[in-house]
C-alpha cells in the first residue's frame, strides 16, 4: 500500500533537496536583513533565485522556521525573495516583517503629506516668498522641497500673476 506524503513531508523533502543542491550559495541566518530601502522582488521559484544569485555572485540568505523557509538575495538596492511553505495558512517572519514595513511606510507618508499641508508661504512686502513648514530633518526637507517646489510653487506663481 502506498502512503501519500503530507504537505509537511513534501516541504521537508524539498527543503532538504534545496539545501543539498545549493549548499555553496546558501547562508543560514536568524535575523531578517534591513529591507526598508530595498526594491522588493518576489521570485516565483527557487531556480530563478539561484540563477540570479549565480549571475550577480551573491549568497542567498535563508531563515528556516518550523514549516516554512524564507530565502533572500540582496544585491545593490534590490532584495529578491522566495518563501517556501508547507501550507499557505501561516505567515512567515519575513512576510510579517514586510507587512509591518509597509504599514510603517504608509504612516510616515501620511504624516509627511499632512505636514506638507501645514506648510505656509509668507510673502514679504518686497515680493519675496518664504516657506514655513513643520517638516524637520535634512532628508524630509529635501523630499518636501521636491514635492512642494514642483507642485505648489508654480500654482502660487500662477495665482500671483492672475491677481495682478
Amino acid at each position: 500500500m502506498f502512503k501519500r506524503k503530507t504537505n509537511e513531508e513534501k516541504y521537508q523533502a524539498f527543503l532538504k533537496k534545496i539545501k543539498k543542491a545549493f549548499v555553496s550559495l546558501l547562508v543560514s541566518s536568524y535575523d531578517i536583513p534591513d529591507l526598508k530601502d530595498k526594491i522588493l522582488v518576489n521570485v516565483e521559484n527557487i531556480d530563478d533565485l539561484v540563477d540570479t544569485a549565480l549571475s550577480v555572485r551573491k549568497p542567498i540568505y535563508y531563515i528556516e522556521q518550523e514549516d516554512m523557509c524564507d530565502f533572500i538575495l540582496l544585491h545593490d538596492d534590490q532584495a529578491c525573495i522566495y518563501t517556501l511553505k508547507a501550507s499557505s495558512d501561516k505567515k512567515s517572519r519575513l512576510e510579517n516583517y514586510l507587512l509591518e514595513l509597509e504599514e510603517s511606510k504608509k504612516k510616515k507618508d501620511t504624516k509627511f503629506l499632512e505636514d506638507i499641508d501645514k506648510t505656509m508661504i509668507i510673502e514679504t512686502g518686497d515680493g519675496n516668498l518664504f516657506k514655513v513648514s513643520p517638516i524637520k530633518g535634512k532628508e524630509e526637507r529635501e523630499r518636501k522641497r521636491n514635492i512642494f517646489d514642483t507642485i505648489q510653487l508654480p500654482k502660487l506663481k500662477r495665482i500671483k500673476k492672475e491677481d495682478k
